[in-house]
């Protein structure tokens, strides 16, 4: 990760300064003459030697003797400027990139030290040196060489990204202080002659008062930076929590809200907000129920569903929401794959509220993590260049088709991975303790007085297709007759004081045999799919107005309420209509068995 963040930190520093590099170029150029840069072997990781690249300071100037004049005698008064703000040390950025040196690490010293170091000292080569370093931060030049490398090697044994971060904010508020540019009576140090040890060799001794105090001072700039760097994060608000301060091309586009993770970021919500209505589910739900659209806009929706969930996980969202708030409606998408026993948990959930963690503890996380800092940062350079957030405020992620997006393609790569998780025998583990799970919510929730929608994705008709080539369908339709049942005894229970309705949109009717475009086709577009297994907000719409009672404008054959008494007849209704969706899509048969051929299962009788 180091050194993931040099190449990054390097080259935009690069690219920002560049303009202030080529006119410091010049300056030294007309100042103080050619060359321009200032080349120097200094000894690197291991003391493995390596050029050191510079803004000149000094000139040449030498004595009659032909020998080169003292140190402060060749400094030149735009030389110790350029050491006094450290813009010096700009093209060191080059030997970051090159590998040679870090942005933070213990700073290249001569190479005629090496010889000269004590065992403990000669330490601080453990590490690849850096531009700045914990010395840089704590006196500088100023700072004797036994604390100096004292300082050094205690970065090497207890360097990690954090404190990497600290010291580069404290490098630029020393930069601005002007603190420690040299020693008394130097130009910069005096020359390191070796340290004062003991004859048997045993480490410098320092005084017991200076440590104390330095550990103290080290302690409250600690502290003082993570105050910033959290009222930094506050303020940026990469995540789009805290809402206090939006500014165009600034921080209004929250392009990494979930960068500390989908699950994380809705438990925060869910705890800072209450909602009306709560809308639970997958990565279908996620991407196809708009909570500002039409059907939702008047009410105060959002869309918690996080992307490969199980039945598991929205067990804990909604125990999460009835403790924090409970909303007066829940929608909740169910799809079959949520019932699978072997389904994992995503993989940010214990990360999050839902799994139990103390929401102070995930708001702190959000604040004052390395990973916050770095998204606040990145938000802002997004923002300045005109990126527009994807995942919104209410939960909701807006799916961007590019140019050659192909529904064929993205369908056939969505129907693959079905069939090769899911086509050898046995390989689904219908789990009936999630049917319990769904109840134990259910039965919570209507005591509770929350009105719950349940619906059965519409997933289109090729992949029904796909399950019953599988063998899955029957253990599809016994899934649907569980969740009849439950949804039956749960309306029936005393303890309930709202009511349970369970939508199927599956199975195939006019909106779930859409044609798939062919693959050369760039031009023809899907209304109801993005592919095969997601449906657009433009099909939600029209679940949620038939869900909820609104005007209804689509097919009259997509959706209908099961209960006890039409499910039979509905199943039956179902396997007559795939007669009509097989006649009039033979290819499409012919891909899904072919696809089957080729992962050698054998083809049932259809």
């Amino acid at each position: 990760m180091k050194r993931t963040f040099d190449l990054l930190g390097a080259a935009c520093l690069l690219l920002l300064m560049s303009p202030l590099i080529a006119v410091l170029s010049i300056a030294v150029a007309l100042l103080l003459g050619r060359p321009v840069f200032f080349r120097q072997e200094r000894p690197g990781l291991h003391g493995k030697p390596f050029k050191i690249i510079k803004f000149r300071t000094m000139t040449d100037r030498r004595d009659r003797h032909g020998r080169l004049l003292p140190d402060a005698d060749r400094l030149t008064g735009f030389g110790s400027f350029l050491r006094a703000s450290s813009l010096d040390e700009l093209p060191e950025l080059i030997n970051v990139l090159r590998g040679e040196m870090s942005l933070v690490g213990p700073r290249p010293l001569l190479m005629e030290y090496l010889p000269r170091y004590s065992p403990e000292q000669a330490r601080r080569h453990q590490v690849i040196p850096g531009i700045t370093g914990l010395a840089q931060v704590n006196g500088r030049n100023a700072l004797d060489w036994e604390n100096r490398f004292v300082l050094d090697v205690w970065y090497v044994d207890h360097r990690t990204f954090a404190l990497d971060l600290k010291i580069l904010c404290l490098t630029f508020y020393k930069i601005f202080t002007r603190e420690g540019i040299s020693a008394a009576g130097h130009a910069t140090m005096p020359e390191f002659m070796g340290s004062q040890v003991s004859q048997s060799g045993g480490p410098l001794r320092t005084s017991g008062s200076r440590l104390p105090r330095f550990a103290a001072r080290v302690a409250a700039i600690g502290i003082l930076l993570e105050l910033g760097t959290a009222a930094f994060v506050f303020v940026v608000d990469p995540y789009g929590i805290n809402h206090h301060l939006e500014i165009p091309d600034f921080n209004a586009e929250k392009t990494h809200r979930l960068s500390i993770g989908t699950t994380a970021e809705r438990s925060l919500r869910l705890w800072l907000t209450d909602y009306d209505t709560l809308i639970l589910g997958g990565s279908r739900a996620r991407v196809g129920l708009d909570p500002a659209g039409p059907s939702l806009a008047r009410l105060k929706a959002y869309n918690a569903a996080v992307p490969h969930a199980s039945m598991a996980e929205l067990y804990d969202i909604g125990m999460f929401a009835l403790a924090h708030g409970a909303p007066r409606r829940m929608i909740v998408n169910l799809d079959f794959s949520m019932f699978e026993a072997d389904r994992t948990e995503t993989q940010d959930f214990p990360e999050s509220g839902f799994a139990g963690v103390p929401m102070p503890i995930v708001y702190a996380r959000s604040l004052f993590s390395p990973e916050s800092f770095i998204d606040a940062l990145r938000t802002v350079h997004a923002n300045s260049i005109g990126f527009r957030e994807t995942d919104k405020e209410d939960g909701f992620h807006q799916i961007m088709l590019t140019h050659n997006y192909s529904y064929r393609q993205v369908s056939d790569q969505r129907l693959n991975r079905l069939m090769a998780e899911f086509s050898s025998p046995g390989s689904f583990d219908y789990d009936l303790t999630r049917i319990g799970l769904l109840r134990d919510l259910l039965d919570r929730l209507t005591a509770a007085g929350v009105d719950v929608t349940l619906f059965i994705s519409p997933i289109h008709a090729r992949q029904m297709e796909a399950l019953r080539a599988m063998g899955l369908l029957p253990v599809y339709d016994r899934w649907r007759v569980d969740l009849t049942y439950t949804v039956s005894q749960v309306n029936a229970s005393k303890t309930a004081t709202s009511e349970v309705k369970l939508w199927d949109f599956s199975g195939y009717n006019s909106v779930t045999m859409e044609d798939i475009p062919d693959p050369g086709d760039r031009h023809q577009t899907m209304r109801w799919y993005w592919s095969s297994a997601r449906y657009t907000p433009a099909l939600g719409e029209l679940m949620l107005d038939r869900m909820l009672g609104q005007a209804y404008s689509g097919p009259s054959d997509f959706g209908i309420s099961l209960t006890g008494s039409n499910l039979r007849s509905v199943l039956d209704q179902q396997r007559k209509r795939r007669t009509i969706y097989v006649a009039l899509h033979p290819e499409e048969i012919n891909r899904i068995w072919s696809r089957l051929l080729f992962l050698k299962i054998t083809k049932p009788n259809i």
